[in-house]
């Protein structure tokens, strides 16, 4: 992939200048590994007619499963890669920010026991995030929240915004995700929930992923005739990629090599090329660390940093061997037998 950068410079003074600057045009490729996915099943003529008592078809049975398997494996490319250790996948791109659902004001982490209010004004500075480092702020855009069912549908559909002393949005009526739409939609966003349980337990202690993203840019000029300064994108006659993540295959669907063999036999092969989940513009994304319920604490847990910090013996020796410790010991046994000579 083909990609550009520009670096703008003038010189400016009230007189000619000996020493003008030149402007940089930067040119590159980008580039990711391409995988090859296979799979295959081996079937006969007694196998396909045990099958027709059920009123199904072998054949076409092992086609949808075959599909199924490679688009199972897509998936799997697209988040996490094939190779994550080389920066493959969505949750493994370098450049993406990170971030966790801080505590309410009670000190709740759990999306279960949170305040939704504070969840969704935390949704819609992320959103608000991302919007401003993609410039795309005065636009149109479409949002994505991905994320496992047990977080998403509490916010769909339990979690509803508390009443307070106060006005807030949705208070009462709608849920997180309701509040959230029916902001963004005041401005012309649109924002859509879609779900992948494989995300549970996937980020940091434990915690599930949430990924907000905007898949891709609004780059109409729609700016109502407003002063506008990136003239080289509209005037450039450059066709730009408005995707900011991808991922490429060779054929929509697998191709199906079908093989007669020996003995009635019939081999079906499934063939498809791939490439991992490739984020092509990171500030378009965020990854979100959250609890579903807050996790349970053991006795262990619930020590005070203090309380750790005694059971620290960095020296390899026992507290009653800590020369200060005895050191205390001896004066205040001194003291207590200087009390007894004066007693007597």
């Amino acid at each position: 992939m083909n990609r550009m950068g520009i670096k703008t410079k003038s010189a400016i003074s009230q007189d000619s200048q000996n020493d003008i600057l030149d402007s940089d045009i930067m040119l590159s490729q980008i580039q990711c590994p391409i995988y090859l996915v296979q799979n295959r099943a081996i079937y006969n003529r007694h196998e396909i007619a045990a099958t027709s008592s059920y009123n199904l078809s072998l054949p076409e049975l092992i086609r949808c499963t075959q599909f199924q398997s490679n688009f199972n494996q897509m998936r799997d490319a697209l988040l996490y890669g094939i190779q994550p250790e080389y920066g493959e996948g969505i949750i493994n791109s370098p450049g993406i920010a990170q971030t966790v659902i801080p505590a309410d004001q009670n000190g709740n982490i759990g999306l279960t026991e949170q305040d939704a209010g504070h969840v969704v004004t935390f949704l819609l500075e992320t959103i608000a995030e991302i919007t401003a480092r993609t410039n795309q702020s005065g636009k149109t855009n479409i949002f994505t929240i991905l994320g496992p069912q047990r977080c998403l549908k509490k916010l769909e559909t339990s979690r509803i915004v508390q009443l307070t002393s106060y006005q807030r949005p949705g208070g009462g009526t709608r849920t997180v995700k309701g509040t959230a739409k029916d902001i963004l939609e005041e401005n012309g966003d649109k924002i859509f929930w879609t779900y992948d349980d494989t995300l549970m337990n996937k980020g940091t202690n434990g915690a599930d992923i949430i990924i907000v993203s905007m898949p891709e840019l609004n780059l109409s000029n729609i700016l109502n005739n407003r002063i506008n300064t990136n003239y080289f994108a509209e005037n450039g006659n450059i066709e730009s990629i408005k995707d900011c993540s991808a991922m490429y295959t060779d054929t929509v669907a697998p191709q199906i090599f079908t093989t007669n063999l020996a003995g009635t036999t019939t081999h079906s092969q499934a063939e498809m090329k791939i490439t991992p989940g490739w984020v092509l513009r990171p500030e378009a994304f965020t990854i979100i660390n959250a609890f579903a319920e807050a996790p349970i604490k053991t006795p262990e847990d619930n020590k005070t940093f203090a309380d750790s910090l005694k059971s620290i013996d960095p020296i390899g020796k026992n507290q009653d061997d800590d020369p200060l410790k005895n050191k205390n010991a001896n004066i205040s046994e001194n003291n207590s037998k200087n009390n007894n000579l004066n007693k007597r």
